[in-house]
């Protein structure tokens, strides 16, 4: 098949029908249900979210990092970084609100959960180092 008179396969677009075929040929080959698939589904919107998560995560956690030194884990610095949450606008909610800036910051509910945590633990660790750093 020709387009353009290139072959068609020659062509930078995207081809959509070979990924498919290449798709269903791996589901048949490691056995994968329908059962299985439907259950694993992912809404194009979490997955999207995801990825926006793990740009912030990527960009925003080097900086965070030296909070270690003050107790914060790993994780839940991780957890600041994929929440975009900065060195900055910890220092500024610190620095017009008090702990309780940090507080609201870090523990505001978003879908029944808080943006990062609640820990008062946490929130100690974080506010010494905005008091030492700031």
């Amino acid at each position: 098949m020709y387009l353009q008179g290139k072959p068609w396969r020659d062509l930078t677009a995207h081809d959509a029908l070979s990924d498919c075929l290449i798709l269903e040929g791996l589901v048949r080959y490691f056995k994968i249900s329908d059962a299985d698939l439907v259950d694993n589904i992912l809404p194009i919107r979490s997955f999207m979210e995801k990825c926006a998560a793990a740009r912030r995560k990527r960009t925003n956690r080097p900086h965070l990092m030296v909070m270690k030194e003050y107790g914060v884990s790993t994780s839940m610095i991780g957890k600041m970084a994929a929440e975009g949450v900065t060195v900055q606008e910890l220092r500024t909610e610190y620095r017009l609100h008090g702990r309780s800036g940090l507080e609201v910051t870090l523990g505001v509910q978003l879908a029944g959960k808080p943006r990062v945590t609640r820990s008062k633990k946490v929130i100690d660790q974080v506010e010494r180092f905005v008091k030492t750093t700031t």
